[in-house]
């Protein structure tokens, strides 16, 4: 499977008024994947979805996680949204970003914005 950035395409994104709900599941690597990995998938589905843009908005953004996942390990998530936490801070980033999804994952994800915060070299590429 190819990451690279360089072809843009149109992700698909469900906006009403200042909300913008992403569905992550349309980056896993095929039908029946279960865990999304990677600093390379992460900073490829950030190019993607364009989360720079998303950043300087005044949306709110959703960040639906399917419920079959059951992993999302750190590379991958820092490399989606570490740049943004680290732009926007902690408060702002979770003002900002809503995650929904299995709450195994979703109860990783505050360890992740520490990690972030911390070292701002933290798994990125």
């Amino acid at each position: 499977m190819n990451f690279s950035p360089e072809k843009k395409e149109e992700v698909p994104k469900i906006e009403t008024s200042n909300v913008v709900k992403i569905d992550l599941g349309q980056f896993r690597t095929d039908e029946s994947a279960k865990v999304f990995a990677g600093r390379k998938r992460g900073a490829f589905c950030r190019t993607k979805l364009g989360l720079e843009e998303f950043d300087k908005s005044g949306k709110t953004i959703i960040i639906s996680i399917p419920l079959d996942i059951y992993s999302m390990n750190s590379a991958f998530f820092l490399n989606l949204f570490g740049k943004s936490i680290r732009v926007l801070g902690e408060e702002r980033f979770l003002g900002k970003y809503n995650f929904e999804g299995p709450s195994e994952v979703l109860a990783e994800i505050p360890n992740y914005i520490k990690m972030a915060l911390k070292d701002p070299n933290a798994s990125l590429i």
